[in-house]
């Protein structure tokens, strides 16, 4: 008998019952080569014993390749019932022993809806959320936000005079200005406040990019309603990064990615890497980068 991890055409296999020492596992493997030679048909198949190793469930598949038996469905049944040691017998083509089964691919669930007009399944919404999806209201607010925010900060004004621009026309007037952004900000706890509160600062009024201040894109029609929340992210990142002494000042032009100072520009790496981005940062720093980021806010006393 030889063993060889190839397919076999046609096969038939006989499953032995239970753990088996090799002496015992060689009298049945006898007595099922004895009992097949008397067997009618065409020798096609090569006969495979699968038995059971080290212990229950785990099975190994033995090939006998140097001997061709028939497929004969009557003796099959008789050898069955006469030897107790034999667990089932199969008739099995394209086979390739010890091939694990395929995990069966799970049927994703259909979605269930409701749906909103572009689409989106607001089954996983919670339905306090349901009426903040397609509505004009919240998107021509965010125009209008976005007119506010036009050219901010602005070159002619001090910082502290930008810081009072966003206090004054923005934050204080949210709720007349802007009432469905304000029913949002209620059910997001004040995240566009927070955001309008940090691009204030000093510090981000400087270090900031444009993209920063365009914090009224999170209502575009295009957007979830909860949208702020990645601008939000976006900014408190910067607000680290200053805080830690990971950005200083410096010229506000465009990177260039080939460039090997480029690593040396923290601003360059602020959102990592994604569509129409590129980083040269490893993983391990993004790691390093978080550990820091927990030890200086437990310093601070934020959990």
């Amino acid at each position: 008998m030889t063993y060889q991890s190839t397919r076999f055409p046609e096969v038939i296999v006989f499953k032995i019952k239970g753990l088996r020492a090799t002496p015992v596992f060689k009298v049945i493997v006898d007595t099922v080569l004895d009992d097949t030679s008397r067997w009618i048909g065409p020798s096609t198949c090569v006969p495979v014993f699968r038995m059971e190793v080290v212990r229950p469930g785990e099975t190994t598949d033995l090939p006998w390749t140097d001997r061709l038996i028939p497929c004969d469905d009557h003796a099959i049944e008789r050898l069955l019932l006469a030897c107790d040691e034999i667990e089932s017998i199969q008739h099995k083509r394209n086979f390739l022993p010890d091939e694990k089964p395929k995990p069966r691919a799970k049927k994703k669930p259909e979605p269930k809806g409701p749906f909103s007009k572009r689409g989106y399944n607001l089954d996983n919404w919670s339905e306090h959320w349901h009426p903040y999806f397609d509505r004009p209201e919240l998107t021509a607010e965010g125009a209008e936000l976005g007119r506010l925010l036009e050219g901010y900060p602005f070159a002619d004004r001090s910082p502290r005079d930008n810081a009072r621009y966003i206090e004054m026309e923005i934050i204080h007037r949210i709720r007349d200005r802007f009432p469905t952004i304000y029913e949002v900000e209620k059910l997001t706890k004040n995240k566009l406040v927070q955001a309008l509160t940090l691009i204030s600062t000093p510090e981000i009024q400087r270090h900031g990019r444009p993209e920063d201040f365009c914090i009224h894109q999170a209502f575009h029609e295009n957007k979830i309603p909860n949208q702020i929340d990645t601008y939000l992210s976006g900014l408190q990142g910067l607000a680290w990064m200053i805080r830690t002494g990971r950005i200083k000042d410096r010229d506000r032009k465009v990177v260039d990615p080939t460039d090997d100072e480029a690593s040396e520009d923290k601003l360059f790496h602020i959102h990592g890497v994604g569509r129409g981005v590129t980083s040269d940062r490893a993983y391990l720093d993004d790691l390093a980068d978080e550990e820091e980021m927990a030890a200086a806010d437990a310093e601070e006393g934020i959990y």
